[in-house]
């Protein structure tokens, strides 16, 4: 890849990462109103309806087709539940914590890989996987008097999350307009029945636009994470991967005067530099990989 097509990755990747961070304030602020299963419908209801112009401008009846229809939906209801879980969790606990336990999720995805993917592991790996998951502990602080248990469900959020990471290189093979058309149609009605029964009208055009821009940041967020990996190679973007925590850092404390506390922050550095160990051994190894040249 050229250089210019590595810094496009990177401010997409950037862009990314600001999103996330806006989201999961504009999220807190929301449920203060409205429940967070309404709040998930929005956001899964709203990108089903911008992504729709473009499935049908590519071609409706082409996008629909698929192979792997259980996989789509095995991958929306683990996105559903792992939203629900994580939306509800940063409005017990604070957003930079959340964030930071977020990080582990390429850790995570390893360890899914060796077990279900049978990918081989070594010792540069077993290493980085164990620094790694001491620094998720130092986030988490299980023995401390301000552990909460909302905390759990942000990991099984993050868990979620990295088997959907599975799940997405096994459906590579369909086109991007089918893989988003089917993850938000599934989401919108997996998430409806939750919303109708806890449904709380918006007072006002401020709530609509609010509920509304939560599903067009999701949106453009899917977009933003899938161009970055288009344009640069993962071991180039991942390092700005740590660059939400940031965001979200500064957001959350002009929003609602929290601050970062140093353990998160020593554990958060922990699980990215690890994270980044991994890949870039992974990418050298890759490099050293013969490649079949078939003659045409």
């Amino acid at each position: 890849m050229t250089n210019n097509n590595q810094i496009t990755g990177i401010m997409w990747m950037l862009l990314h990462c600001l999103l996330i961070s806006i989201m999961s304030v504009m999220i807190v602020v929301m449920s203060e109103k409205f429940h967070i299963f309404q709040i998930v419908f929005f956001h899964n209801f709203v990108a089903f309806l911008f992504t729709m112009p473009f499935v049908i401008k590519t071609g409706l009846v082409a996008n629909l087709k698929t192979k792997k229809l259980p996989l789509h939906c095995l991958r929306a209801v683990l996105c559903v539940v792992s939203l629900a879980m994580y939306f509800y969790a940063i409005t017990i606990i604070p957003l930079t914590q959340a964030r930071a336990i977020a990080l582990s999720a390429p850790l995570i995805s390893t360890l899914l890989a060796i077990f279900f993917l049978k990918e081989k592991t070594n010792f540069h790996k077993s290493i980085a996987l164990c620094i790694g998951f001491i620094g998720s502990i130092v986030i988490l602080q299980p023995e401390s008097v301000e552990f909460s248990y909302a905390i759990l469900l942000v990991v099984g959020a993050v868990c979620m999350w990295s088997a959907i990471d599975m799940i997405m290189k096994i459906l590579s093979s369909d086109a991007t307009e089918t893989q988003i058309f089917y993850l938000t149609a599934i989401m919108s009605l997996l998430s409806l029945p939750g919303a109708i029964y806890y449904w709380q009208t918006p007072e006002n055009y401020s709530d609509w636009l609010w509920l509304c821009a939560i599903g067009v940041i999701f949106l453009v967020n899917v977009l933003a994470l899938f161009n970055a990996f288009r344009y640069a190679d993962v071991t180039t973007i991942m390092p700005f991967d740590f660059t939400g925590m940031v965001f979200t850092a500064i957001i959350a404390y002009f929003a609602f005067d929290e601050i970062v506390k140093l353990e998160v922050f020593l554990g958060a550095a922990v699980i990215v530099l690890s994270s980044i160990y991994i890949v870039r051994k992974e990418s050298i190894k890759d490099k050293h990989v013969p490649q079949l040249i078939v003659p045409e």
